[in-house]
């Protein structure tokens, strides 16, 4: 999928000012509640959070509060192996901000990395901006890798955001 060119952009700066930081940001016509939602609900998480549409989530789980875990299979075309993000809430202010640790598990090739995803969501002007702060990369390769995928997963939030009705 071609990305527009200001998401380019701002993947490009924030990898010039730190390898071990991914900065991303894109507006939805959607209401923040339903944006944050769409982050929280392990339904919602199943039919956006991923790279491309190849790319199947067979499961996610979800307990959005402090302290409490998320997990997420993935199924890849042509792996037998699943994939599987896992990680637990540290910060949650509905509707406002989000973060939570990120560790793959075995066999992924960043296995056992511990990194930090934060979600800042601001409504303005009937639309909700997103800035999602990716850290604590261990190599810029990782840190490149995991923009491929963010860029694709924040793509696929915007299809899902206007397929879904106010609940």
């Amino acid at each position: 999928m071609i990305r527009p060119a200001q998401d380019l952009a701002m993947v490009r700066e924030a990898q010039e000012n730190d390898p071990t930081v991914l900065v991303l940001r894109r507006s939805y016509t959607a209401p923040r509640e339903r944006v944050f939602r769409a982050w929280t609900d392990p339904e919602q998480i199943s039919l956006w959070l991923r790279p491309t549409p190849e790319i199947k989530i067979e499961r996610a789980e979800s307990d959005p509060r402090v302290g409490g875990a998320y997990k997420i299979t993935y199924l890849v075309p042509n792996d037998p192996d699943p994939k599987i993000i896992e990680g637990e809430y540290v910060e949650f202010d509905r509707p406002a901000r989000l973060a939570f640790t990120w560790v793959w598990r075995p066999p992924h090739e960043y296995a056992g990395e511990l990194t930090q995803v934060t979600v800042e969501l601001t409504e303005r002007d009937g639309q909700t901006d997103l800035v999602l702060t990716h850290e604590r990369f261990p190599a810029e390769a990782m840190r490149d890798h995991h923009a491929w995928g963010w860029t694709g997963a924040i793509d696929a939030l915007d299809e899902h955001l206007q397929g879904v009705g106010d609940e």
